[in-house]
């Protein structure tokens, strides 16, 4: 029997782009059942609920009444149901066609925990020339590039040394192996991607990124991850990203 995944998307601020990445997810096309449990705060959960009249009962909003880390509010969403395997989406993330069906598809490989996907945002799979120079022309949309690497890159995938990025599919037997999700956040805010793959690692859990998965991303309000600790990008991700320049 094909379970059930929980889409658990944090809003701190930006409801209004919240609604448009639920509205992404409700549109796309998977074989695989699925709940948005959307976690606020506030005047976020208010503006969202107005926003999100007519989702119908897919979508759940969990008001975290003084809650404004986003920490907090991912852990109020993974523990809405505790025996299902999470996607953790940022709330400016654009999904499309069949991508949670190959996210479930590689999280069901032996000893996988972490699932982390290929985004034009910050993350750990970057393929920033989507929207600047060479490769593809600037104008191709998120689905048109997610639809490119689930051609060329079907079914691949390769081993990381963090969980970073605009969506994060974690095993639901991860996330008990490492103490849950709030146990690995920095200072009470997001959780440090180093210190998940690194304690998922040390559960016997691989962190791993789709290379058939592009998803969207705004960065609203966020930095890039370009600083310090750099981006990583190992040979197999570059032969990922030059199959696509084909």
């Amino acid at each position: 029997r094909v379970r059930t995944v929980d889409i658990v998307v944090p809003v701190t601020r930006s409801a209004d782009v919240a609604a448009t990445c639920v509205r992404t997810v409700l549109e796309s096309r998977n074989a695989t059942p699925f709940d948005v449990i959307v976690v606020a705060t506030g005047a976020s959960a208010r503006e969202f609920a107005a926003l999100s009249e007519g989702f119908g009962d897919r979508v759940t909003v969990v008001d975290a009444e003084g809650v404004d880390a986003e920490a907090e509010l991912v852990t109020h969403g993974v523990a809405l149901h505790g025996d299902r395997d999470v996607v953790v989406l940022r709330p400016d993330a654009e999904v499309h066609g069949d991508w949670l069906d190959r996210l479930v598809a590689h999280a069901a490989e032996p000893g996988v925990g972490v699932v982390a996907t290929f985004t034009d945002s910050s993350g750990v799979a970057t393929y920033s020339r989507a929207r600047s120079e060479g490769g593809v022309p600037q104008t191709w949309s998120a689905a048109e590039l997610d639809r490119v690497f689930a051609r060329v890159n079907r079914g691949q995938s390769a081993s990381v040394r963090q969980a970073a990025g605009v969506a994060l599919y974690v095993t639901r037997a991860c996330i008990a192996a490492v103490g849950g999700l709030r146990s690995v956040a920095v200072s009470g805010d997001a959780p440090d991607p180093w210190n998940l793959a690194e304690r998922a690692r040390d559960a016997g859990f691989d962190t791993r990124v789709a290379g058939d998965v592009f998803v969207g991303g705004r960065a609203v309000g966020r930095p890039t991850d370009e600083g310090e600790g750099g981006r990583e990008t190992p040979d197999v991700l570059r032969l990922f990203v030059g199959r696509v320049d084909v």
